[in-house]
């Protein structure tokens, strides 16, 4: 695997990590206000 390859995986993966995270804040501050 080139080094290339391994930055994009590792954005990909930093992407969806954040996406988690960003999408968990939400659900739990909207479950919060219910």
């Amino acid at each position: 695997m080139s080094c290339e390859a391994a930055e994009s995986v590792e954005d990909a993966v930093h992407d969806n990590r954040m996406f988690a995270e960003r999408a968990f804040y939400c659900i739990a501050n909207g479950a919060s206000e219910l």
